[in-house]
């Protein structure tokens, strides 16, 4: 099954927005139920955060069902609800 990663953070304005508008969105929350989805806070967990790389948080990685991350698809920053179904279509 893939993965989605979002690494964020309590102090992250821009993560609470992606958490309200995109991540809330039904159909968002729909097309999430075929993917294991784990939110990783950068500073309680920074060592997941060195082992992907991660600048700063909101940063989404996508994990496919062979375990490596789907090149070109990581983002950082907001996604609306289309942007974000768009690219877990291609993650699929």
């Amino acid at each position: 099954q893939p993965t989605v990663l979002d690494f964020h953070a309590e102090w992250c304005e821009i993560c609470k927005a992606l958490d309200r508008k995109t991540f809330s969105e039904p159909r968002v929350a729909d097309a999430l139920s075929g993917f294991h989805a784990l939110k990783v806070d950068v500073d309680k967990e920074p060592e997941v955060g060195n082992e992907y790389r991660i600048l700063g948080p909101p940063t989404v990685v996508f994990i496919g069902s062979d375990g490596k991350e789907v090149e070109g698809l990581r983002f950082s920053g907001f996604k609306d609800a289309d942007e974000f179904l768009s690219i877990l279509r291609r993650v699929r």
